[in-house]
């Protein structure tokens, strides 16, 4: 846990002060997770993937176009390891792999194709939009 102790002071035109402290915890992620940040009614969601190995290594991410796309401009797809890109019979992206760098964390972009949805995961017994694997 870290704590920060902040204090603020003015002298005039009245002489006051005020301060506060606040505790933060840090979590320690022991394994490599990821998790689906969205609500409804947003045009988007967030993959957001944490690689705690001391190595790094290719990722692949596979999803059906028709209830999510990539985000084309996205760093992971840009840097995508070539020739991994699979499509679907309309040209639409739904498999590619890229390298995930040691001991660190992405947040890709997807775009929905039905707004209302929610695909938050984990959320109860519902799988994942996006499946994620270590190639």
């Amino acid at each position: 846990m870290i704590t920060i102790r902040i204090k603020a002071s003015t002298q005039e035109p009245y002489r006051k002060e005020i301060s506060c402290e606040i505790s933060l915890r840090i979590q320690q992620v022991l394994a490599n997770s990821y998790e689906i940040e969205d609500v409804a009614n947003r045009n988007y969601l967030v993959l957001k993937m944490v690689n705690t190995h001391d190595t790094g290594g290719n990722v692949s991410l596979e999803f059906d176009p028709n209830v999510v796309r990539i985000d084309l401009n996205d760093e992971a797809y840009l840097n995508r390891v070539e020739g991994s890109e699979e499509t679907n019979s309309d040209g639409y992206v739904q498999k590619f792999v890229f390298t995930m760098e040691k001991e660190s964390a992405k947040n890709i972009k997807f775009y929905k194709v039905d707004m209302s949805q929610d695909y938050t995961y984990p959320s109860g017994d519902t799988d994942s939009v996006i499946t994620v694997n270590d190639e």
